[in-house]
């Protein structure tokens, strides 16, 4: 909970950082790596309302609003629950707004994509619940990586072709893996901090 009533979800391999003081003359900032879920309070008092949340290739202007950030892959998406929030791209001019509903990807160059997405399933990592779009093999390795620090390894080329649509639940690497497995028919086997994906036989 921050200083001003605010909340925040942190996922894995995730940090923010907050000023020491909090000014109520001055807009309200914090510096995100990683992903995080925001539940922004209106700002009580006189002063500035804003709420800026710094990423390396965007800033996040919100105004009184539930949304989520991730930074933990090479493109910074932002998925928008509630309110609104305005982007400003550090490399690109003019702000971008979003609606609720909105998810936008700031691309490696620093173009805006925006993509529907079902306001219920934002930030269903806080309750361990993943969703699936025809997912590919790169994207769930990369999610492997990111929220539970494994390496995949993928022994059969064959498998990169293939993708996932659906939803699962899982605490931890183990249960994880297991659903994948099943859902995808594949073999799995963990080591040390690597997980090889096998075809079935």
């Amino acid at each position: 909970m921050l200083p001003d009533s605010s909340v925040v979800y942190l996922n894995a391999n995730s940090s923010l950082r907050v000023p020491e003081v909090w000014d109520s003359r001055e807009a309200r900032t914090v510096w995100l790596k990683g992903e995080a879920y925001f539940e922004i309070t209106k700002k009580p008092g006189a002063g500035n309302a804003q709420f800026i949340v710094h990423t390396e290739s965007v800033d996040v202007e919100v105004l009184g609003t539930k949304f989520n950030v991730n930074v933990l892959t090479q493109k910074t998406t932002v998925s928008l629950k509630e309110g609104k929030v305005q982007l400003t791209g550090k490399e690109r001019p003019g702000p971008y707004l979003m609606s609720p509903g909105d998810e936008v990807q700031v691309t490696e160059r620093k173009n805006y994509h925006k993509v529907f997405t079902n306001v219920e399933q934002i930030a269903d990592w806080r309750n361990h619940r993943y969703h699936f779009d025809n997912t590919t093999l790169a994207d769930i390795t990369e999610l492997i990586r990111t929220r539970f620090g494994y390496e995949v390894v993928i022994a059969d080329e064959s498998l990169n072709s293939r993708g996932i649509s659906g939803d699962l639940s899982a605490r931890d690497i183990d249960q994880f893996a297991k659903a994948l497995s099943i859902t995808m028919n594949i073999y799995i086997e963990k080591k040390d901090q690597q997980l090889i994906f096998k075809p079935k036989n």
